[in-house]
């Protein structure tokens, strides 16, 4: 009887010191709770409006770190983001996320992500990606991705991919994918490959263009459509032409290109020229579609500048030619395929004048400039190229 006393006792004074041991570690962590509430609930209280002369002079000095729902600068400002609208005369630097306009006449730089529109006379700088419209008088930088519209007067520079479009003045550099357009006045370039468009004097891309290039020189993986004088294309195709025309040139080169289009490039001579050997260059620009399996129509667009001749070889003594060529391709055994048509041949002589319709034209043609005072000579005649094509 006595032990059984003592037992319950016991177990009587241990479930109290167990339930006050309960009771104060429930106190404790609902007290650690409230704190951590309270201090994440002010950490995350934007300021409804923020003024700063500069930086940590005026909100900032006390609360650099705070979000902002209107950022009222100055010279510049500091803040750890906005969710409203921001402004300053000079620059604003936000190290949290933008949501809403950033205006600055100087320059913004954000060290997360911007979702809305940022303009800035001078330059954007973002660590993360824009959702939206950046515009600068100078130019952009963005670590991430662009899903809208970058715009600057200078250059672009964007780390990840563009899905929207990129117009920069000089150049714009992108390290992913363009999806949409890319358009500069220098030149273009996409780490990966284009859904879209390029459009600047230099198109570089890194993939595969589905859409097209165009500009002075378009170098990709492979291209549907590269419209422009020199194309490269790793991922294309190469075949070498040996071809003559009415009017004595007889020129080998190159057909060169991507998809429907292709690029043409040429050397040669008038072997048959009254007076020495000229020296004949020519490069184009053409289209071409399969006709069955064993045939080809293309039409091109070529220029040929013809140099020289006479004992002495007078690189003054020039004159142009432009052909319009239509034409047909047929593959008479693997590797070798037959073309011609018939050619639109313009004359353009304003140096020396030296040479004419007459002296060219096969079947005769017209003059359309006779070359008189100042003016070129000018003349036209239609005419053929026949050649064979190696591939």
């Amino acid at each position: 009887m006595k032990r059984l006393l003592i037992c319950t006792i016991l177990a009587l004074l241990t479930f109290n010191v167990s339930s006050a041991f309960a009771e104060e570690s429930a106190e404790e962590v609902a007290e650690e709770s409230a704190e951590q509430e309270e201090k994440t609930t002010t950490e995350e209280e934007p300021i409804a409006i923020g003024f700063d002369l500069l930086p940590y002079v005026g909100t900032s000095s006390a609360a650099p770190d705070r979000r902002r729902n209107v950022s009222l600068n100055l010279g510049g400002g500091l803040s750890g983001g906005i969710n409203s609208f921001e402004i300053a005369a000079g620059f604003n630097i936000a190290t949290g996320e933008v949501r809403g306009a950033q205006l600055a006449g100087g320059f913004n730089i954000d060290g997360a992500d911007v979702r809305a529109a940022q303009f800035a006379g001078g330059f954007n700088v973002v660590g993360g990606s824009v959702d939206g419209v950046q515009a600068g008088g100078g130019f952009n930088v963005t670590g991430g991705d662009i899903n809208g519209v970058q715009a600057a007067g200078g250059f672009n520079v964007t780390g990840g991919d563009v899905d929207g479009v990129q117009a920069g003045g000089g150049f714009n550099v992108t390290g992913g994918t363009i999806d949409g357009a890319q358009l500069a006045g220098g030149f273009n370039l996409a780490g990966e490959g284009v859904d879209g468009v390029q459009i600047a004097p230099i198109n570089i891309a890194g993939g595969h263009v589905a859409g097209a290039q165009i500009g002075v020189i378009n170098i990709a993986k492979s291209a549907d459509a590269g419209v422009g004088i020199i194309g490269i294309y790793t991922d294309g195709y190469v075949q070498a032409e040996a071809l003559g025309s009415d009017d004595g040139l007889m020129m080998g080169g190159i057909r060169h290109g991507s998809g429907s289009f292709y690029n043409v490039y040429y050397v040669g001579t008038r072997p048959f020229a009254d007076e020495g050997l000229p020296l004949a260059m020519g490069l184009g620009f053409g289209w071409r579609a399969e006709i069955g399996s064993r045939a080809e129509f293309s039409i091109d667009l070529m220029g040929a500048s013809v140099t020289g001749g006479g004992e002495d070889f007078d690189w003054d003594d020039n004159y142009s030619l432009i052909k319009l060529r239509p034409m047909v391709s047929v593959d008479l055994v693997d590797g070798l395929a037959l073309f011609g048509g018939p050619t639109a041949t313009v004359l353009l002589d304003g140096d020396t004048q030296n040479t004419s319709v007459d002296d060219l034209a096969l079947l005769g043609g017209w003059e359309l400039a006779d070359g008189e005072g100042d003016e070129p000579y000018v003349g036209i005649w239609p005419g053929f190229t026949v050649g064979a094509r190696f591939f």
